[in-house]
């Protein structure tokens, strides 16, 4: 699977026409048609280039969230200054960036996660598994685990 820095913006599950100006400029100044039609142009290209990475098919419609997330709040900082800058290569630059914020967010431990949750802030295993997406077994396997390394690396300190 392709890693986000490796997502062509050539290759698309949509036409490659330039996005026009004028729908740039619409969405610029907050026109609602002009948003839905931004995303229903370019939510498939976004989910084919998500799909070209390791990441679970479930998480895909989160990550197109926070890709149009960005994309409202940073379209008044897209702009042409060069030969070849286009909505399409800014759009590949965001949707790499929610992807690596993504992965980032995966590699936290969630054995320690669930660990810190019951053990120090006092929450249920079941409470811990409905947030971390875990089942509430793994939770207290975790957390049993956590406390076997913690024991062994600093012994029986009481």
């Amino acid at each position: 699977m392709a890693s986000p820095q490796q997502l062509d913006s050539s290759e698309s599950s949509g036409d490659k026409l330039p996005t026009s100006a004028s729908l740039l400029d619409r969405a610029r100044h907050r026109d609602d048609l002009a948003w839905n039609e931004l995303v229903e142009l370019y939510a498939p290209l976004v989910y084919f280039w998500c799909r070209k990475t390791n990441i679970v098919e479930h998480d895909i419609p989160d990550v197109v969230q926070e890709v149009f997330r960005a994309v409202v709040t940073g379209i008044d900082g897209f702009r042409k200054d060069r030969t070849g800058d286009t909505f399409r290569g800014w759009l590949r630059t965001v949707t790499r960036s929610k992807l690596a914020d993504h992965f980032r967010r995966l590699n936290r431990n969630p054995a320690w996660q669930a660990f810190w949750r019951v053990t120090v802030d006092g929450l249920s295993a079941t409470e811990v598994a409905n947030e971390l997406g875990m089942k509430s077994g793994t939770v207290r396997v975790a957390k049993s685990r956590v406390l076997q390394r913690l024991r062994k690396q600093l012994g029986d300190v009481e």
